[in-house]
């Protein structure tokens, strides 16, 4: 299978999804350019650098319409077998971003050679990574962090639920900020530029085993839905 991921992100899960994929997916290797591509296991992965921008402020601009820019490039090398989009939904419904990915592609001159799959990370790539049990302050709980364990604890409700605070001007940004902190408790340092912390098989499995949990009734917990969506996708490439 020959992947073509075109991310949202240009920091933190660009830098951590080669590091899962290594992990989950250790026969892929990523070549650098679509006209590097060979038979074979192999992805590309590029960032389109913000939402408005990968879906095309300007059709006619291939720097500012970097989704119709990939299309361009598959259909002329021939030799994606898949295109993987994935964007955040920040504080948009996930269904109307998803609309508009939806138009955008078949909207596009001749349409894709290829098949395509779109993710929605609801609300952003901290809300996921909030999923990490292992993480959250047991017992004594530091007082930096007491305000976000007083509004909302991600260790038993979900994380993607969790709605943001007047303080910040994105449920996106109090999310970062909240994993921040949290993460903080276990002398771990994070930012979207050294998201290093949460690229290994530790931290993976960790989110793996919560969006598969059960309750106490055995049925499934139903936490962090749209990263459940993706590493389902990922296992059967």
């Amino acid at each position: 299978m020959r992947v073509y991921f075109l991310l949202e992100d240009s920091r933190s899960f660009f830098e951590t999804l080669p590091c899962w994929l290594s992990i989950l997916k250790p026969t892929y290797r990523r070549v650098p350019e679509i006209n590097r591509v060979y038979d074979g296991d192999c992805y590309v992965m590029k960032s389109g650098c913000g939402f408005p921008r990968i879906l095309g402020v300007d059709p006619h601009s291939p720097s500012q319409n970097v989704l119709g820019a990939t299309i361009t490039d598959i259909n002329r090398y021939g030799n994606i077998d898949r295109l993987v989009l994935v964007f955040d939904a920040d504080d948009a419904p996930i269904g109307k971003r998803y609309r508009m990915a939806i138009q955008a592609i078949k909207t596009y001159p001749g349409g894709i050679k290829c098949p395509f799959s779109i993710f929605l990370v609801n609300h952003c790539f901290e809300t996921w990574l909030l999923g990490n049990r292992d993480m959250y302050p047991k017992g004594h709980i530091p007082y930096d962090f007491q305000p976000f364990d007083e509004y909302y604890n991600v260790s038993t409700h979900d994380p993607e639920k969790m709605l943001g605070v007047e303080e910040y001007l994105t449920t996106s940004l109090f999310h970062a900020e909240y994993l921040r902190q949290m993460l903080l408790t276990q002398k771990i340092n994070y930012s979207k530029r050294n998201p290093g912390a949460v690229c290994n098989r530790a931290y993976l499995e960790a989110l793996r085993q919560r969006v598969a949990a059960l309750d106490e009734h055995h049925k499934p917990e139903g936490h962090l839905n749209s990263l459940k969506r993706f590493f389902d996708f990922l296992d059967k490439l």
